[in-house]
């Protein structure tokens, strides 16, 4: 959530608490109620400058997954000001496709200069502006660059962002430092979402089986049935990094955390968002649905996450009967 829209919440809540009403914070944000992008992917989730990345979306409505979905797509040049909140410069809303036409997926290299833009390296003077400085790494060490997804979906465009993880070197460390987390750092993967399984403790009905050629048998449940989900994922979804600590003055190992987004056309989620935390050496997490009162099929997507950007996704469907 950017600030400026936490912010806002914020006053909304407050304002409800002092005239002592229940604020109505609207559907869950696991709901889906019409279009929306729900994630975009890139393949590798981190490449050095000069690196190609395929670029593909999870883009859904009422109805399901919206299958090759026309988008066009634009890699934001611009970088993002310190002082700016938001991880995306607003000159990025309005740059020019770089496609000329819509398309499913992008492949693209990343810039040349995407860590004097974007990451440690100090970017070159403007005329007329103040000296600018390196951009600030985020709390796992990296740096990033925005690219940007547009859809012309029935209910007008939507509009989506990404940040591709460009590998850097390492600024502001010693020399024997820098050149040995050149030598050992693994730039990132994306995580995998292995099956998601109805009923874990009991019948394990299978509702999405990665790599499989064909999709499972759709379960049914009775309306308003509260019923588990557990989503696994691969053993080396969670990998291990390093990262520069700038207390210490060494290089750390740190562990990725992964959190998983539930959405639903129907029903409630008792959470939107389940994981594991860098601690947490289990591979799967559970979530609690109840069906909705009303029969009919409820189409599911899972969105898992890691902490250096990486992104997997899948989609699954329940018949609700009466």
């Amino acid at each position: 959530m950017k600030r400026t829209d936490l912010t806002a919440a914020l006053l909304v809540l407050a304002a409800a608490a002092a005239s002592g009403c229940k604020p109505d914070l609207g559907a869950p944000q696991s709901l889906i109620q019409g279009p929306t992008f729900l994630a975009i992917r890139g393949t590798p989730p981190e490449a050095a400058e000069n690196g190609m990345v395929t670029y593909d979306t999870l883009v859904v409505d009422s109805n399901g997954t919206v299958d090759n979905p026309p988008i066009a797509w634009a890699q934001c040049l611009i970088p993002d000001p310190p002082a700016n909140t938001n991880d995306v410069a607003p000159g990025c809303l309005t740059i020019p496709d770089d496609d000329p036409g819509p398309s499913p997926t992008f492949t693209a290299a990343l810039p040349a200069d995407a860590c004097t833009l974007f990451g440690p390296e100090t970017p070159p003077p403007m005329k007329g502006q103040p000296p600018a400085r390196p951009a600030d790494p985020d709390t796992t060490g990296g740096f990033y660059q925005p690219v940007r997804a547009t859809w012309q979906s029935d209910a007008g465009p939507l509009l989506a962002f990404t940040l591709e993880r460009i590998t850097c070197r390492l600024a502001n460390a010693p020399v024997d430092i820098a050149a040995m987390y050149a030598m050992d750092y693994v730039p990132n993967n994306n995580p995998q979402l292995a099956d998601l399984v109805l009923d874990p403790a009991g019948t394990m009905l299978p509702l999405y089986i990665a790599g499989s050629t064909g999709a499972p048998p759709v379960a049914t449940v009775s309306a308003g049935q509260k019923v588990a989900l557990q989503a696994d994922f691969s053993a080396g979804s969670a990998e291990t990094f390093l990262v520069w600590n700038v207390v210490t003055l060494a290089l750390d190992t740190q562990r990725e955390s992964l959190r998983l987004s539930w959405y639903a056309t129907g029903g409630e989620f008792d959470h939107d968002v389940t994981g594991r935390g860098q601690t947490e050496t289990e591979t799967f997490t559970q979530n609690v649905w109840t069906a909705p009162d009303t029969p009919g099929p409820v189409h599911f997507w899972t969105v898992l996450r890691d902490d250096r950007g990486g992104v997997d996704f899948a989609s699954a469907e329940i018949d609700v009967t009466p």
